[in-house]
């Protein structure tokens, strides 16, 4: 069945690893980036749809095109806005990791809340690829997760260079050092 997708003619609706979804025509590589339609490995591209989109699809006779789906840029026609609660507690989540950082640090309560923190910063990039908070809360966990691995380098450095101070210094340990 053809297609016409705001525009771009010629799409046709197809399968791709299971999932429904629209190819775009040969040669149509600008309109269909526009669209945001995914360039596949095999070079062609495609948009994936919603089950809704599928069925709207079907909907039609045999021999009437479809037009428009979704909203214009709209992914799939989407309209899912990320919701504001997971980029606040991974947030907060990478303050409480900074904070107990400073005074809990051995303790690995800090690690738990990167770890925590983290893992919601990937879903979220995952579940919104195009937000920038999700972007911007990645950045925030490599960034502090840099930051732990320099400063527990730097405390295991220093004890052991104290340890090894204290050992030299001490004389009724003659036998140890």
């Amino acid at each position: 069945m053809e297609i016409v997708y705001y525009g771009l003619a010629g799409c046709e609706l197809t399968q791709y690893d299971g999932k429904d979804a629209l190819r775009a025509p040969e040669g149509a590589e600008e309109a269909a980036r526009q669209h945001r339609f995914l360039q596949m490995p095999d070079g062609r591209w495609y948009l994936f749809l919603t089950g809704a989109e599928s069925e709207y699809i079907r909907s039609f006779p045999e021999g009437v095109s479809p037009v428009h789906l979704g909203e214009p840029g709209s992914d799939s026609g989407k309209s899912a806005k990320p919701p504001v609660w997971i980029p606040v507690t991974a947030a907060a989540l990478y303050l409480l990791c900074i904070l107990t950082m400073f005074t809990d640090f051995l303790s690995g309560i800090p690690l738990l809340f990167l770890t925590a923190a983290t893992g919601l910063s990937a879903f979220y990039c995952i579940r919104f690829p195009r937000s920038k908070g999700g972007r911007l809360l990645a950045g925030a966990g490599v960034t502090i997760s840099i930051v732990m691995l320099v400063i527990t380098i730097a405390v295991i450095a220093f004890c052991v260079s104290m340890w090894n101070q204290c050992l030299d210094e001490c004389t009724q340990c003659q036998g140890m050092g």
